[in-house]
């Protein structure tokens, strides 16, 4: 289940890349250099939830997406697309709302009889009760926890339809007084309900401003040695030069060195091989751009270009 989660989010990444310019396999365009990340940022494998959620629900998400609409504007302008809305929600139910950004987060396996997701929108506005799926209304009225912060049940309906997602009980919503939005499964709602009421909304993602897209994916430790990545952390910037950044994390230098000449040689040997083109779908770097180790830490890193738009 989980593998055909990461192969969707990062299909609508490709989808995307490709709509904006990217170049694609054997393209004489795309190149990459080694560097180092810039200063200031965060470690390039800090994602958007992992303090956070890790701490409230005792673990990390293995897989995270998170958009900017204002970014993302800025990223499609001149490209003859626009975008006047994020739609981050599998479920499409929250693709209704608007906001100024979406995260959304989810975990390997299934945990409390369903997928865990959590979705969290930033300066969304509108009536939560007018939400509706299949014209089944989601939300019922809201009970203030406190003057800013209130928690939206699932109606009666919505949790009875929501079998049909695995998942016991429907989904909560929480909202801020500051916009933000934080949909939970309703198993999560009793964890999250204190955390809110004592610390506010959470915290802002940790990626810089110029990040429009984030997708980060993690996968559990293979016992002994392996060169395939154990993360991957992709930064779509805003920017002509090179508006995506890959990191793929390993379990030490040795492992990132070691994965680099593998990765070379099995290029080298299968230039026609279609593996290549699906290695970011196995937590391995595409063909078509060479790695490096060059960052400090255990990371192979890739500065995708695109072609003039």
């Amino acid at each position: 289940m989980y593998a055909r989660q990461v192969m969707r989010t990062f299909a609508s990444f490709l989808l995307l890349s490709v709509m904006l310019g990217v170049s694609g396999c054997g393209s004489s365009s795309a190149t990459t250099q080694p560097q180092a990340p810039t200063s200031g940022r965060p470690p390039p494998d800090v994602c958007a939830g992992d303090p956070w959620l890790a701490q409230l629900l005792g673990t990390p998400p293995t897989i995270s997406s998170t958009m900017r609409l204002e970014q993302m504007q800025r990223l499609m302008a001149g490209t003859g697309h626009t975008m006047d809305r994020i739609q981050m929600d599998h479920l499409y139910e929250m693709n209704q709302v608007m906001s100024a950004s979406a995260e959304n987060f989810e975990w390997d396996g299934p945990t409390n009889g369903g997928q865990p997701r959590v979705i969290v929108l930033r300066k969304a506005f509108g009536d939560p009760r007018q939400l509706k799926s299949e014209r089944v209304p989601l939300y019922g009225a809201p009970r203030t926890l406190s003057p800013t912060l209130l928690e939206y049940p699932p109606t009666p309906e919505a949790a009875a339809k929501d079998e049909a997602f695995q998942s016991r009980g429907g989904r909560t919503l929480f909202t801020f007084s500051d916009g933000t939005w934080v949909r939970v499964d309703t198993w999560m709602a009793p964890r999250l309900r204190a955390a809110f009421a004592q610390n506010g909304p959470p915290p802002p993602p940790a990626a810089p401003p110029d990040v429009a897209w984030e997708i980060c994916a993690s996968r559990n430790p293979q016992p002994g040695l392996t060169t395939i990545a154990d993360r991957m952390t992709l930064h779509m910037l805003v920017g002509r030069d090179h508006p995506i950044d890959m990191f793929f994390r390993y379990g030490s230098p040795e492992l990132a060195a070691r994965a680099e000449g593998e990765h070379r040689f099995f290029c080298q040997q299968n230039p026609h091989d279609p593996r290549k083109d699906k290695g970011i779908f196995q937590f391995r770097p595409p063909c078509e751009h060479q790695a490096t180790s060059a960052v400090e830490g255990p990371y192979l890193h890739y500065v995708i270009r695109t072609r003039p738009f």
